[in-house]
């Protein structure tokens, strides 16, 4: 007898996926990322950082994202959260890591923007912010 078993997805909130630029800050540090997914509750990141970089991996730190401006972003959106999820590679300028973040709080501009991407059939292009 074969058994078998549907995964659920047990993350409060869907996910969906993006592509877009963002600025990652731990402590004094910022790195350029790119935000792989988004929902209410967190966000997956991916960024390049330096092998001497030691803590933007850990979970449980506190970060800091922040999207440019553009589409229905008026002004730069910051969010603040904490690592919950982390994945780490090697490339030839540093370590590649994924980060799974869960925001500390949802403000309404984040709702509008989400469902904004969910009705649009691309994703609107924002600026990296400075």
């Amino acid at each position: 007898m074969v058994k078998s078993r549907i995964l659920q997805d047990n993350r409060r909130q869907a996910r969906i996926s993006v592509n877009l630029k963002c600025r990652l800050k731990y402590y004094d540090k910022e790195y350029d990322a790119q935000m792989l997914d988004l929902s209410q509750g967190g966000t997956l990141l991916s960024a390049t950082v330096l092998m001497s970089d030691e803590g933007i991996n850990k979970w449980g730190r506190k970060v800091t994202v922040s999207l440019g401006s553009g589409g229905i972003l008026n002004a730069p959106l910051t969010l603040s959260g904490t690592i919950k999820r982390n994945s780490i590679g090697i490339s030839g300028v540093g370590k590649v890591v994924k980060l799974g973040i869960e925001f500390d709080d949802t403000p309404l501009i984040l709702l509008r923007f989400i469902s904004s991407l969910s009705k649009s059939a691309g994703t609107p292009d924002t600026e990296t912010p400075d």
